[in-house]
């Protein structure tokens, strides 16, 4: 007999929330005790007069908290509602019945979301109830901030954790692709940049660059903004998950029911698994060999590149039979393909880790072309130091002092690095569109000796066009928020002294654009002053600090969460004035 076409079984629906009623009754009572039992024992347990405000703190706090929930969620959820496609009775059976597979893949999916969005919903209006007893302002937008936040988390990682279970064969490996999935996105990245780091000279690429692959870390490294205001990356992820639902469905439709206990559904899952587990496995345990066997010492690559290479290569022997093991369900994986296999991984560690030893594409000494540079960023610490150039002559500085700091690779080779400057980063944006970016070091022997390199870097930052367009875009920004302004300055009789603004902050603003363009404010002067190239004046070096708060001229020392500071040297004579120095 056929069924009509329905994207939802109704039967099969009250027959999952009566099965599965242990997996979210528990969800149920977790989010009431984060939800409005923790509200009230946050309201209840400060004075009244931060009452409020801790109450809208904790529910800008469920926020993040729900990234975590809804990432252990999604899988306990979708591996109940789908574990049928591993087992081959319940899987035979189920799909004999008279049943379309797309009612049965919309049931199974509407159910997952009714299991954590009912919870949700019911648990946020529980805390607007009380958050409006407690006489909170904007409580609609911080319990409407929390639903939609908490809703699109879980669509992320619940279509995730759906994709997962309907490309493998079996539950534990559909745990462990779910779990592998929502890491390995930051964490192979890292491990590759922490092997190639200590062999290319000028490589400045990190594991944080990819934090954004893996929700999980990207939360655990930076705390949620306000529900109030989503970031576009949430509304990325939830995108993502709900395309994978999409092609869940897609591939449903078609899934062979006898590949039930493989590992993998599809010849290429197996190969993208193969492939991306034998990475892991070898660089991940080939550097905890290496790290063992040289006690923790990471500067010793270079130069001890083969028998680094023999530790990958444990690695990547031991990733490569432990995967066919798990994909085969045997541990006869021994035979001539899996050794030939083996060896060509391995080749592929040897060519690539040789070819960037050695540079074997001169990519450690590629300089840019004057004429396909568009614009050079130069940083020689913090982003406080971030100068932009585009105009030629500068350009031909910046590569100038590229140059000049390849001349270092033998003291980088080395690893003689015991007295040296901050890391000087060089970007380069490409008139094709492309950009290159390399980081260095400069060697010196002793602290106050001066390179080639600090008088160049001295020259591009002690140019007045570079330095007034620098303090205009930093002013523009500041002019947005800033409320009040002082400065402190160190002196031998009363240590840290300070004073505050004297004139208006426009003319504070007018006084440091004066001083930069007339060439007496360069910027990063602080850094080039440690590297002995500013004059021995006392006192050496003021901080102007500007603040969102505004402050009485006698707290001029308090500081506050929006806080910035440049730092001064005697030059700086207008700005000094407004403060009645000089």
């Amino acid at each position: 007999m056929k069924s009509s076409l329905s994207f939802c079984n109704r039967t099969v629906l009250f027959k999952n929330v009566r099965r599965f009623a242990p997996l979210w009754a528990l969800y149920l009572a977790g989010m009431l005790l984060i939800g409005p039992v923790m509200l009230c024992r946050v309201y209840f347990g400060e004075i009244v007069a931060g009452r409020v405000a801790a109450a809208a703190r904790y529910m800008n706090a469920l926020v993040e908290v729900g990234w975590y929930i809804s990432f252990l969620y999604a899988l306990l959820t979708a591996s109940m509602c789908f574990k049928y496609l591993h087992n081959v009775r319940s899987a035979y059976m189920l799909h004999a019945l008279p049943v379309n597979r797309s009612t049965y893949y919309g049931t199974n999916l509407i159910s997952g979301l009714l299991f954590a969005l009912a919870p949700m919903t019911l648990s946020v209006l529980l805390c607007l109830g009380l958050l409006l007893t407690f006489g909170v302002t904007n409580a609609f937008a911080l319990a409407f901030g929390t639903l939609l936040n908490w809703t699109l988390q879980y669509l992320f990682f619940y279509g995730v954790a759906v994709f997962c279970m309907l490309l493998t064969g079996r539950n534990i490996i559909g745990v462990l692709t779910y779990f592998a999935v929502n890491v390995i996105g930051f964490i192979l990245p890292a491990l590759v940049c922490a092997t190639v780091d200590p062999l290319f000279f000028g490589f400045t690429c990190s594991g944080e660059d990819f934090v954004v692959l893996s929700p999980i870390f990207q939360e655990f490294r930076s705390l949620r903004d306000a529900p109030g205001s989503l970031d576009l990356l949430t509304w990325i992820y939830a995108a993502v998950g709900v395309l994978l639902l999409v092609l869940g469905w897609l591939h449903y439709r078609k899934r062979q029911i006898e590949r039930v206990g493989d590992a993998m559904i599809y010849r290429w899952a197996s190969i993208v698994f193969q492939v991306l587990f034998t990475a892991l496995c070898t660089l991940g345990l080939g550097w905890m060999l290496w790290l063992i066997v040289t006690g923790f010492d990471t500067g010793s690559v270079y130069r001890l590149y083969l028998p680094f290479l023999a530790c990958l290569s444990v690695g990547c022997f031991v990733g490569w039979f432990a995967a066919r093991m798990m994909l085969k369900r045997t541990v006869r994986v021994f035979q001539k393909s899996g050794w030939l296999g083996c060896g060509v991984a391995v080749a592929v560690v040897w060519v690539c880790l040789l070819g960037v030893r050695f540079d074997v594409f001169g990519l450690q000494k590629y300089v840019p072309a004057q004429s396909s540079v568009s614009a050079v960023e130069v940083c020689t610490g913090g982003e406080t130091t971030r100068i932009t150039l585009s105009e030629p002559a500068q350009i031909a500085q910046a590569i100038e002092l590229h140059n000049e700091l390849l001349k270092d690779r033998p003291h980088w080779e080395q690893d003689s690095y015991d007295v040296f400057w901050d890391k000087v980063e060089i970007r380069y944006r490409l008139r094709s569109g492309l950009t290159v970016t390399r980081g260095y070091r400069v060697y010196r022997d002793n602290f106050d000796s001066v390179t080639n390199a600090d008088l160049l870097v001295q020259k591009l930052y002690s140019d007045p066009a570079v330095a007034a367009k620098y303090y205009r875009e930093q002013l523009e920004q500041l002019r947005k928020t800033t409320k009040s302004a002082w400065i402190t300055f160190w002196t031998e009789a009363d240590g840290r002294s300070g004073l505050p603004l004297k004139v208006s902050l426009d003319e504070l603003y007018a006084a440091v654009l004066s001083d930069a363009e007339a060439g007496r404010l360069p910027v990063g002067n602080y850094t080039l002053h440690l590297s002995g190239l500013m004059p021995s004046v006392e006192p050496n070096e003021y901080e102007l600090c500007f603040s969102a708060e505004a402050y009485a001229p006698d707290y001029w020392y308090y500081s506050s969460p929006d806080f910035t500071t440049i730092y001064l040297t005697p030059t700086a004579t207008d700005t000094l004035r407004c403060f009645g120095i000089r």
